[in-house]
């Protein structure tokens, strides 16, 4: 999410885990920027924080100016939307309703003793932001999002006679038309279809 929407301005850096996409890299990073005297921003969603939530301690301990945005859609929703895709709609582990569920984050930070703030609505959004900008410690903002949200782009698959096939990254769901699509290639396609 963060690098399609992110618009940086002079003297800031986006730093993230791009590619890979590990869960729970946010928040340590965070802590690093915070260490060396940055003031971070991060935004994570709501399963990746749950791989290191430990380190809201360290957040708490050191009071350091991290403010956490924490996007939630109740579960994890780019697995769910793999297992839409390639497993007849049957969903394991992916949210309440497959048996995965997480703690209230509103709790999780009363116990650390971290600042919380909710955003539940889009007309919301630049109060929250700003509300939270103005804070000099640590603060966790909650952003309530759609539980069936479509991720795009995305890369995707397609099944064959033979398994299971990746597309390349040139050809991201949502797909351009097929016409369109070979017109603007400058190299010859790897999937025609």
């Amino acid at each position: 999410v963060t690098s399609q929407a992110a618009k940086i301005k002079d003297g800031q850096r986006l730093i993230l885990s791009g590619a890979q996409a590990e869960m729970g890299y946010t928040l340590p990073a965070c802590i690093g920027i915070a260490f060396a005297n940055g003031k971070p921003l991060g935004i994570t969603g709501d399963g990746s924080l749950q791989m290191n939530i430990q380190e809201l301690q360290t957040l708490k301990h050191h009071s350091l100016n991290v403010k956490l945005f924490v996007l939630n859609n109740n579960g994890y929703l780019s697995i769910k939307k793999t297992q839409q895709k390639f497993c007849g709609g049957r969903h394991i582990g992916t949210d309440k309703n497959s048996g995965l569920s997480f703690p209230d984050l509103k709790k999780i930070c009363n116990a650390y003793e971290i600042e919380y703030m909710q955003i539940k609505a889009n007309a919301d959004v630049r109060a929250g932001i700003e509300a939270m900008l103005l804070t000099c410690k640590p603060i966790i903002c909650e952003v309530m999002c759609d539980p069936q949200q479509e991720i795009h782009p995305s890369v995707s698959a397609e099944k064959t006679e033979s398994g299971i096939i990746p597309k390349p990254f040139e050809d991201m769901y949502p797909f351009l038309d097929r016409a369109e699509f070979n017109k603007e290639m400058i190299v010859k396609p790897i999937s025609p279809k």
